[in-house]
């Protein structure tokens, strides 16, 4: 404002940087967003006056650049701006007094709780991670006519789910990740009763691969019971929360999955008294101890520039045996291949290919598959 005199020291900071963090924090003691830019200005200050710009390298050639906010990406005067949004955080902590935010709750409790570790026991979520299972590795593209196209092969995709000829091991029920050509996979699967799986196999060969997705349940909408889902008459049976990760997500040896948000519902848990005493949750224990349940979470990093992290979550066949026979259903898994590919000239749309394939297994453990509707879904570049 122009009745304000001009602040002693100026630091541009990045835009996201400014709004979410800076901002916010401003928020917490009733502060305007052009005052917060000087305070954290003349902390930068304090730490290297030759700033000015939240792209400045200083005197550390070797630091990247990058337009993100994230702490392992960033450059030297981006770091200093984290620094001293802290040591602002601390100044006018110990100088003014906080508003109250919505339900009367304390804003800088709020505020702060973004910048702690996401896990209440003080583990990093990368303490979580598992190896990265070998059959990850599998590449999914595959050369035809001299171009690399997405893999349809039954085989291949069959081995996504840990299935071959027959079903001899764990089942793969869910998850999702990037193989390393940069296919991304997607694995879902619902209970349907046998009178209708016939039924909801034939219809989902015509759902277009943007749309067909077999439901889960989510946060509060687990509810008692599976019920029933849409046309296909799908009987939910994986539960997911929703969560976001807090400090993590600037650790470059974390991966961007939930370990703690999948699961199969509470109804089958209390049915069959399953039980995680994993403070990990990596497994799930019938009352003999025996695993029904299984949670995977890996980091695949490969560079800066992109990520290979993933989850899955596998089901014991004989505990998956038992419930399909007393529930009288099917097991629907859909397994779901996505590529984004370029075209050659600039400025030209791109395209979507997909590889569907949908399998269906009843409570003798055979199974069948179908192969679902793979065409091309096209999208202009932005």
């Amino acid at each position: 404002p122009q009745t304000e005199s001009r602040a002693a020291h100026k630091l541009y900071l990045e835009y996201d940087f400014r709004k979410l963090d800076v901002d916010s924090l401003g928020r917490v003691f009733n502060i305007d967003c052009w005052k917060m830019d000087d305070f954290i200005a003349e902390s930068a200050y304090e730490i290297d006056p030759d700033i000015s710009t939240h792209t400045d390298i200083g005197c550390k050639p070797s630091y990247r650049q990058y337009s993100h906010p994230e702490p392992n990406k960033q450059t030297y005067a981006a770091q200093v701006a984290w620094h001293a949004l802290f040591i602002t955080a601390g100044k006018l902590l110990s100088n003014l007094h906080v508003t109250k935010g919505y339900d009367e709750e304390n804003s800088w409790d709020e505020w702060f709780s973004h910048y702690v570790l996401t896990r209440e026991d003080g583990f990093w979520q990368s303490d979580t991670l598992d190896t990265i299972p070998l059959e990850i590795k599998t590449l999914l593209q595959e050369e035809k006519k001299g171009k690399l196209t997405l893999t349809k092969n039954p085989d291949v995709l069959l081995g996504l789910i840990n299935l071959t000829r027959k079903i001899e091991k764990n089942i793969i029920v869910d998850g999702y990740w990037t193989s390393y050509d940069e296919v991304k996979v997607n694995i879902s699967s619902a209970l349907v009763h046998k009178r209708f799986s016939k039924k909801t196999i034939a219809s989902l060969f015509q759902e277009n691969p943007f749309q067909i997705w077999p439901p889960d349940l989510y946060d509060e909408n687990e509810g008692n019971g599976l019920g029933r889902e849409n046309n296909h008459i799908f009987a939910p049976w994986i539960f997911s929360t929703g969560s976001y990760r807090k400090l993590d997500e600037f650790d470059p040896y974390g991966a961007s999955m939930d370990r703690d948000g999948l699961r199969i519902v509470k109804k089958i848990i209390d049915t069959y008294e399953l039980s995680c005493t994993d403070k990990f949750k990596r497994y799930w224990n019938d009352r003999n101890g025996e695993i029904i349940l299984k949670l995977e979470t890996w980091n695949g990093s490969k560079n800066y520039d992109k990520e290979y992290s993933g989850l899955r979550l596998s089901c014991s066949k004989n505990f998956l045996k038992k419930l399909l026979k007393d529930y009288d259903s099917n097991l629907i898994v859909l397994i779901r291949l996505q590529q984004y590919v370029k075209r050659g000239f600039e400025h030209s749309s791109g395209g979507f290919h997909h590889s569907i394939g949908i399998v269906e297994i009843n409570e003798k453990l055979e199974f069948k598959y179908h192969k679902g509707c793979n065409k091309e879904s096209k999208t202009l570049e932005g």
